[in-house]
């Protein structure tokens, strides 16, 4: 079963994305654990290809 996404610390993860120069933020669910990840896209990286190495994704922002 999902977690509550109301929880998800976004904004934290916005900011260590813009930290790291990341152009794209990406959650994703790990089904295995039952967590919610920050996935980072870098402005090297493609956005589809890195989305398509996660099963879940939940959604994608502009950092």
């Amino acid at each position: 079963m999902e977690k509550n996404t109301d929880d998800l610390p976004i904004a934290d993860w916005i900011s260590e994305g813009q930290r790291q120069n990341a152009i794209h933020l990406i959650v994703v669910y790990d089904g295995q654990n039952g967590n919610y990840k920050p996935v980072y896209v870098q402005a090297n990286e493609n956005i589809e290809q890195k989305r398509r190495g996660y099963y879940t994704v939940v959604t994608d922002l502009r950092c």
